[in-house]
């Protein structure tokens, strides 16, 4: 549903300029926007959580806007307006309303130069006005040197169609903004493509970045802009939109390195880190409460790559073990934990529970392997269940911090287990969920 509203103010002075866009003012008509892309910063805002329902005309938009320009005329005050910065100014309803079309008008009008900033193919029907503009605008004595007064920027995070629909789902495609803006450098403007925001381990690739940077030359892009992805807020629908990926059926068609940078995305922003699947398989921790997760760890992420160069890492049943052991191996268990009471059964990572059978089996497991001479360790629950399973080997008592439940400075009693013939080979496990 779209709201029409009576907006007080309509052109927004900067402190100070824009130093890559080079706008001193901006204009926007709208409020929110139908595009729906889920990275945009608004969402953190009190106005984004339902971009659709939110959407708003400002239907004396033009009429504000030209008593505002007419007292920066008067006084000579001309600067680059920005056309939007905070929605798509060529949006679907736009062909109904034609609010950004007027507002050119008045720009035009009081000779004012303009920075088209746009994921909309419909900016095309407003290439005579954005020509007028072009031609007779008047620029800032310190920009002076630019031989035009009309700049038009394509907004894109990605060239791949599939990627953009799940983080674009309502605007035109990659391809369609490009054809755009092929036919907009045909008619003699300056224009380019802003590449904000490339999305973390998705399209920001070195790879990806070459290949954006050499279609934008081939579609005869005068500048390219590339900058990082920012959240506003808590950017709850952004992180859900990540988590649901895994429900799609094109999910399996994703790289290996799109799915790790999902999970490193998820692991970073849920709920204290946790890991777990519901019983269909698909994650389900809810989002977690951080003021600036540190998402893309460049040096953890490379010295762990760095670590397991040599490592083998394969997924497999705990019992498989038996078939590769040799004595002397050094082999340590982390199961879910034995719960330590009847309602703090948390024993789910997966839809396979993990309670007295498996756990009978993992000691068989260990058993074996200390008959082998292999070492051994095994952390769990400080439960008598767990003890008395485990009575012929030394146990040991180790507090650690849990951050499972809401009481994160509490702590909780865990066990290390280790053969008695094995001392030499003492654990201890301070476990952080």
């Amino acid at each position: 549903m779209v709201k029409e509203i009576f907006a007080k103010t309509i052109l927004n002075k900067h402190k100070k300029r824009d130093e890559w866009f080079l706008d001193d003012y901006s204009l926007n008509p709208y409020q929110l926007c139908d595009f729906n892309c889920i990275y945009c910063y608004i969402r953190g805002s009190k106005y984004g959580e339902n971009m659709k329902q939110g959407l708003a005309v400002k239907i004396n938009a033009p009429a504000l806007l030209e008593k505002e320009l007419l007292r920066r005329a008067k006084r000579k005050e001309y600067g680059f307006i920005a056309l939007s910065s905070a929605t798509e100014p060529w949006m679907h309803i736009e062909e109904k309303y034609k609010l950004t079309r007027k507002c050119l008008e008045i720009i035009r009008k009081f000779r004012f130069p303009v920075h088209c900033l746009t994921k909309s193919t419909l900016i095309l029907r407003d290439l005579d006005l954005l020509k007028e503009i072009d031609e007779n605008a008047i620029l800032p004595q310190d920009l002076s040197k630019l031989k035009h007064c009309t700049l038009i920027t394509f907004s894109l995070s990605t060239i791949d169609e599939k990627v953009a629909k799940i983080f674009e789902p309502n605007a035109p495609k990659p391809e369609e903004r490009l054809e755009a803006l092929q036919k907009i450098k045909e008619h003699g403007f300056y224009a380019g493509i802003a590449f904000i925001p490339v999305l973390p381990f998705i399209s920001d690739s070195d790879e990806q970045l070459e290949e954006m940077i050499k279609v934008a030359k081939e579609f005869q892009a005068d500048y390219v802009f590339v900058g990082a992805l920012t959240l506003y807020g808590v950017g709850k629908e952004f992180y859900y939109k990540i988590r649901e990926l895994d429900r799609d059926k094109n999910f399996d068609k994703l790289s290996n390195i799109e799915k790790a940078t999902r999970f490193i995305y998820l692991n970073k922003t849920c709920f204290n880190g946790l890991y777990r699947v519901n019983k269909k398989g698909y994650f389900n921790t809810p989002i977690g409460s951080y003021k600036s997760p540190n998402i893309a760890d460049e040096n953890t992420i490379l010295n762990a790559s760095k670590a397991l160069q040599n490592a083998i890492i394969e997924h497999k049943s705990f019992d498989k073990v038996l078939d590769v052991a040799n004595r002397d191996d050094f082999i340590y268990f982390d199961p879910p934990y034995y719960p330590l009471t009847d309602t703090a059964n948390f024993t789910s990572y997966d839809s396979n529970c993990f309670l007295e059978d498996k756990q009978k089996e993992l000691f068989n497991v260990f058993k074996e392997l200390d008959s082998k001479g292999c070492y051994v360790a095994h952390s769990n629950s400080d439960t008598k269940f767990i003890k008395e399973l485990y009575k012929e080997y030394d146990i040991n008592i180790v507090y650690a911090n849990r951050f499972i439940n809401s009481k994160s400075n509490n702590y909780e009693k865990n066990i290390s287990i280790i053969p008695n013939t094995k001392t030499k080979y003492y654990t201890t496990s301070y476990d952080r969920v």
